[in-house]
């Protein structure tokens, strides 16, 4: 199938999924610049981010396996987001070790958040592409056709 042929078949679903999943590429990279020289890095989660957007368009290049490209995105992303909560939650307790005031939320490092609404995004974006079609139906004329061209 020719690359033109490809992106034309493609539904607005798969734009979306495809932009989530160079998110999960970014936003690997921007938690490791953030986070890899501290404890509460977790190098697995960020293997599991950077997967998942490979993932996606590894599965999303053929037929028999697109259906499933969002949702292993999706999926993906999600246990890399627990696993980044779980390598940060000692940094909240040294935050809010004397107890939680509305102040100390200033104090929160910026890049937890950067990270955190990243992977909120690409989580629900991924969710959303895999109730949609990422390629767009064909009329059965067209898959006859496209059938007899490959015959000869």
């Amino acid at each position: 199938m020719k690359i033109k042929e490809f992106f034309k078949t493609r539904s607005a679903a798969f734009y979306v999924a495809a932009a989530a999943a160079v998110l999960s590429v970014i936003l690997s990279i921007v938690y490791a610049c953030c986070y890899g020289n501290t404890e509460y890095m977790s190098w697995f989660a960020f293997a599991l981010t950077l997967i998942a957007g490979f993932a996606f368009f590894a599965l999303a290049l053929f037929r028999q396996t697109q259906a499933f490209a969002s949702a292993v995105t999706g999926l993906l992303d999600f246990i890399g987001f627990l696993l980044f909560i779980r390598g940060v939650y000692w940094y909240f307790s040294t935050v809010f070790f004397g107890g939680f005031k509305a102040s100390l939320l200033g104090e929160v490092d910026p890049a937890f958040y950067a990270v955190t609404v990243l992977y909120v995004v690409t989580i629900v974006a991924s969710n959303v592409c895999v109730y949609l079609r990422i390629a767009k139906k064909q009329k059965t004329e067209e898959i006859q056709a496209s059938a007899e061209v490959e015959k000869l």
